[in-house]
Parts: C-alpha cells; structure tokens; sequence
C-alpha cells in the first residue's frame, strides 16, 4: 500500500480530490486479490489496480462519481451482472470493490489524517488495521488500530462486536484483509503489514536488478558490503538501507529475525560463510546462496563443521534460483525473485 499512500499525499498535498478502491471480496477466478487497490484523482490519474485491467476505466469513473459527490459506494462488478460485458470483467471472476473519497476532514470517515497516519506507521514499519464499515448506512466509516503483538487495541470496540474480535486478532496474524460479518453489519478489515525484509549480502552486478525488480514488487531491500567500490548510492540509488559493514556486524545492526529473507550473493567464503552461519542462527525466513553445486557442498560441509546439522544447512537453497536457464545478471535476479515470491507464498518450500 505503500505506492497508494505516498501518491494520496501527493495528490492531496497539491490541493487535489482524491479516492481510494479497495477491493473488499472476491471469488476464486479474481485476478486481484482481497486488499488490493487503486488510488484515483480527479483528473483520472491512478496507480494501482483492482483487476487485471477489466475494470479500471469503470471504477475510475465511479470514483470521480464519488468524489463529486462525496459519498463512498460499494460495487459488484462479476459474470452475472448484466454490464459485466461493457466494463470488460471477462475472466469469470466477482469482486466487490468499496470506492472511498478522502476528504479534507473527517469525524470517522478517511480522510488526510488517516492516510498521513498510515504513511507514518509504513514508514516506522510498524503493522496496523484500517476497519471501514460497510452496512448501507454507514459505509465509509473508518477507524485505524495499530496492531501489537497481534492484538488489538481498545478503540476496536467503538466498530466490532466482542465475539469478532478474536476472528480479527486470527486476521492479523495470519496477515489477511476480509470481512468481519456482525448483526450489526459489516466491516472490512484492511490488515497492512510492513514490507518483507531482504537482506542482501554482496554488492554484485546481479544485486543491482534485483534490488530494482523487489523494490517493484514491495520488498524492502537492505544491502550490507564492506567494499565500498562496489556498495554505494551511485550504483545502488533505489536500496532501502545501505551498510558498509562486515558481515557479522551487519548482520547485528540489521537484527536478523525469523521474517527476513537473506540471500548470500558475494560468492566469496569469507563474506559468505559467516553470514550464513549467522542466519542460520538467528532463524531467518529463507536464506538463498549464490554457488555451484560443487560450492554448496563444499559450504555445507564446512557448516556442518561448525556444528550445524544437515537439516539446518539443507534449509539453505543453493544454488539460488529457480532453473529457467537465466545467463544475464537480470536474468538471474528474475530467477532470484521469482523463487523468493514461490516460497513467500507456499509455493516452494
């Protein structure tokens, strides 16, 4: 959601109107997922998308609609509906897709100091909830909940009934955005998380696109090398952070946790190695090393020296990558990516 928010600031601090789609349900055939969403302007410039393409120009009209008149709408857009065909949603799919105007101020609704609120707490990366009522009568209404050690905080009572609660704390954890159904009506729970980590060691040309490609698909990138010919902001001006540190020590700054990707790229035991045992100490999601087959072994058997076992160093995937024959450093970074994105995804374990 980060693009969404810094383009509704951009917009709103221009002097501006603005909306937000958000796509509240869906079923299985939907190309876009639950959560997903598409900032508009009054001039008809969007980011974002809500569809594979199908609807955009529809909601887009809706959304000056909406900004016209300052009352958000909620719409179905599937198969069954008789303008399925005029705004082209021909992949078979439903979705239901809530249009918020943001206004300048607002007693509950979205408005800027909720965006600017969300800014700030993406930019902490610190998780929250945005809870949006949708009953007929009260559409739009909005209340946002920072998310601590998964659970909520008090202000969640003014909109949720106590028995949804402990359905929206499961929502959190498992970071999943959907509707909580109550007698009193609905609310959509829009769950924001901060940016995967990928921690990158190794400013090598490969690292290059692949800090390009994951800053495209919202991963937050970190890069750590010592060699500062080759990790500065002339080669690397896109990187989240940049540490010109030693493995370990950049390791220890960055804190490795269980949530962080780490990808080993330097090709060099005594850069490798080391941080390879550190994120095997520390947990880390996956880990991803860039060698030959013949490399992997010879690591692997020195790890198993340092008294990792042989399960712990075969959690390592090397050499990196999924095998589509890639030569290029792009070709290699899409790889990268591409088998980061299946296993973040239970695709690949």
């Amino acid at each position: 959601m980060d693009e969404i928010i810094s383009r509704l600031e951009e917009w709103l601090e221009a002097g501006k109107a603005a909306a937000v789609a958000i796509v509240v349900r869906k079923n299985s055939s939907a190309m876009r997922p639950v959560g997903a969403k598409m900032a508009i302007s009054a001039d008809g410039s969007m980011t974002g998308s809500v569809s594979g393409g199908c609807v955009e120009n529809a909601v887009i009209e809706e959304a000056q609609a909406c900004m016209r008149s300052g009352i958000p709408k909620l719409l179905h857009y599937g198969v069954s509906d008789d303008t399925a065909w005029s705004v082209g949603l021909m992949c078979g799919g439903e979705i239901d897709v809530l249009i918020v105007p943001i206004k300048d101020a607002s007693a509950n609704g979205l408005d800027r100091t909720v965006i600017r609120k969300i800014g700030e707490l993406q930019e902490k990366r610190q998780p929250y909830t945005l809870l949006i009522k949708l009953d007929e009568f009260q559409l739009g209404q909005t209340c946002i909940l920072e998310n601590k050690a998964g659970r909520l905080d008090s202000h969640a009572a003014a909109m949720l009934e106590p028995e949804t609660i402990p359905h929206l704390e499961e929502m959190i954890r498992t970071e999943t955005s959907g509707i909580l159904e109550m007698q009193a009506g609905r609310v959509y729970a829009d769950v924001g998380t901060p940016a995967p980590r990928l921690i990158i060691l190794g400013a090598v040309h490969t690292t290059i696109p692949l800090v390009q490609f994951a800053r495209q698909v919202g991963i937050y990138t970190i890069l750590i090398d010592p060699r500062t010919a080759f990790s500065n902001r002339e080669r690397f001006p896109l990187v989240d952070e940049l540490l010109t540190d030693w493995p370990l020590e950049g390791f220890e700054k960055v804190r490795v946790s269980r949530e962080d990707f780490v990808l080993l790229m330097t090709h060099d035991d005594k850069f490798d190695l080391p941080a390879a045992g550190a994120a095997l100490r520390a947990g880390a999601k996956y880990i991803g090393m860039l060698a030959s087959r013949s490399t992997r072994e010879r690591r692997f058997k020195l790890l198993m020296e340092e008294g990792f076992t042989k399960d712990q160093v075969e959690t390592i995937h090397a050499p990196v990558g999924l095998d589509i024959g890639a030569r290029t450093p792009e070709e290699i970074a899409l790889a990268v990516l591409a088998e980061i994105t299946a296993f973040r995804y239970g695709k690949l374990k």
